[in-house]
């Protein structure tokens, strides 16, 4: 029997099919027991054959399919601890990127509130800085009409020490004459 089959059941059903065309071979050929004897010997000897075949087979199987369990639970188990592995890495980098969105936020509202607090100082700083500008502003313009002031003050003193001095020379020139005569 010369049949490849993959699976042990096909097998079995094969040879068991077999075995009833056999069986319906030897009731119908009954008459014929003398040829039919040594051919149903030899037919035996065939099933024992293929029975030893068979569970040689079926053992060799057993033992592939526990081979095969094994390395399939094996393969099963060393993947699920990739798995959880895996997840866990998942976790604890989801964990450390919200500590991070956290952090940066928190920053991000510090340097707003900074920005608020400078531009505040700023805002005042101009005001003074306004303030003090209209102050000497004021100041330069109270200096300058005092300058003014103080300028004609003087050029007039100037005249009029002009005018005095003058008056002294006539009046110096008028009382000499005057004392001539």
């Amino acid at each position: 029997m010369g049949l490849d089959v993959s699976f042990p059941e096909d097998k079995i059903k094969i040879l068991e099919s077999e075995k009833r065309a056999l069986e319906l071979h030897l009731s119908n050929r009954a008459e014929m027991m003398s040829c039919v004897t040594k051919e149903c010997e030899s037919v035996r000897k065939s099933l024992v054959e293929m029975n030893q075949k068979y569970e040689d087979e079926k053992r060799r199987t057993k033992v592939l399919t526990k081979d095969m369990t094994r390395q399939y639970k094996g393969m099963q188990d060393e993947l699920l601890k990739k798995i959880n592995e895996r997840e866990r890495m998942i976790q604890d980098l989801t964990d450390a990127l919200n500590e991070l969105k956290a952090d940066c936020e928190r920053k991000m509202i510090e340097k707003e509130r900074m920005v608020i607090e400078k531009e505040d100082c700023i805002h005042r700083m101009r005001t003074k800085m306004d303030h003090m500008c209209q102050e000497f502003a004021t100041m330069l313009h109270s200096c300058n009409t005092k300058l003014l002031q103080m300028e004609k003050t003087v050029a007039l003193d100037e005249s009029l020490e002009k005018k005095m001095t003058l008056l002294t020379s006539e009046m110096k020139i008028h009382t000499s004459q005057s004392n001539t005569v």
